[in-house]
């Protein structure tokens, strides 16, 4: 299950996201990205539900929003 991890880079805070426990490259914002992120957060949804049905073809299955991401 993937999780989060907050973090600090030159004293401000960052958040990484992993795939699992195990992951250390994951990827790391800081809060300027994560307001962003927040406020087109639908438009992340709707990104991933346009282009996941893509991805399911490729991997064989696709993501859920609420367990894979």
């Amino acid at each position: 299950m993937s999780e989060a991890r907050e973090s600090e880079f030159n004293g401000k805070p960052l958040l990484g996201l992993y795939r699992d426990k195990d992951d250390v490259f994951g990827f790391k914002f800081g809060l300027q990205k994560a307001e962003r992120i927040l406020k087109h957060i639908d438009d992340i949804k709707a990104f991933v539900e346009k282009h996941g049905k893509k991805h399911a073809e490729a991997v064989g299955h696709a993501p859920n929003i609420d367990t894979d991401l």
